[in-house]
């Protein structure tokens, strides 16, 4: 078997065109498994683990691999800090009673110098974490060159740090987003160039876009490509299924001599991808392939384009 990604005979394994994570059902076999494998961790979990995906997946009720349920806002939310003490770390856990995510205060160490000249270390924790203040202590004083103390002293410690326990209600807490606005491009292209490669045949594994479409997949190499890759589902390509908006769908179109593969992943994540010059070179791609994968019911549609968009006027008539 030829691999459609590393040129190289080799054994095939089992790749999902839309990625399984998002509920992709349709599949080809000529990837070999070290490339499958390295797609799966660093091409399309760009796409599956995306902020806009995560939060989709979690409204879908979709599970991780694990069978956890997705829980979009411990990534979105990562580490915040307190609006008065930009030095004091807060990050989202759950509540253990309500499971609802609530701030807590991660521990903080400073040097201070008392009024009456002497150098103390301040530790600063979170309530919950009055357990582990004796270990805390330990680890402080070990990285602050502190000698140890007794076990009295720690006692002593722990008993003053729960008197000086305080409550800080509704704390005001900043958190900073972080969102890709490149990476997952990768994915989609990916998702594009195999589905090219279905529509189009073994010839296209030679066609110039194939191996810039490889490049940029591969190797994060932008030159050349042309194409369209933007958040939301509202590009004029894909506007018939607008009605349809927690699905993936993929199909070919041909204008003039350009091969166009349009992608949309639920209504979070859309492209048009230029996958081939040469439209005269495969005589299939008038037919327009296209497939619609419904990620909750595992339902689909693959067909031609034209006869999928005759399926739509009939709907509607």
């Amino acid at each position: 078997m030829r691999c459609i990604f590393c040129l190289e005979e080799r054994d095939p394994s089992v790749e999902h065109v839309f990625p399984a994570a998002i509920g992709g059902t349709l599949t080809v076999d000529r990837v070999c498994k070290p490339c499958n494998d390295w797609l799966g961790a660093y091409v399309d979990v760009l796409l599956t683990d995306h902020d806009l995906i995560l939060v989709k997946r979690a409204q879908l009720g979709m599970h991780d691999s694990a069978g956890n349920a997705i829980d979009p806002w411990r990534k979105v939310f990562r580490i915040g800090t307190m609006a008065d003490d930009p030095e004091q770390k807060v990050r989202l856990v759950p509540d253990s009673k309500t499971g609802q995510l609530a701030p807590q205060v991660l521990h903080k160490s400073i040097r201070k110098t008392l009024d009456n000249g002497t150098e103390v270390v301040q530790i600063t924790i979170d309530a919950r974490q009055v357990g582990e203040i004796e270990k805390i202590i330990w680890r402080v004083r070990g990285r602050e060159g502190l000698p140890p103390l007794s076990d009295e002293e720690i006692q002593a410690q722990i008993e003053a740090a729960k008197a000086n326990m305080g409550r800080i209600d509704q704390p005001e807490v900043k958190f900073g987003l972080e969102v890709d606005i490149w990476n997952y491009h990768r994915a989609v292209f990916k998702i594009a160039y195999e589905l090219a490669w279905l529509w189009l045949g073994d010839e296209y594994l030679d066609d110039p876009v194939a191996e810039q479409l490889r490049n940029m997949i591969l190797k994060d190499a932008r030159d050349g490509i042309k194409g369209k890759v933007q958040f939301g589902a509202d590009m004029a390509p894909l506007a018939p299924w607008k009605g349809e908006p927690n699905v993936h769908i993929g199909f070919c179109s041909r204008v003039g001599h350009t091969i166009c593969i349009s992608v949309r992943i639920f209504d979070s994540i859309c492209g048009a991808v230029s996958v081939s010059e040469a439209a005269d070179s495969y005589p299939a791609a008038g037919e327009g392939g296209f497939v619609l994968i419904d990620p909750q019911t595992g339902v689909s549609r693959n067909t031609t384009l034209a006869d999928e968009l005759l399926r739509i006027v009939q709907r509607s008539s």
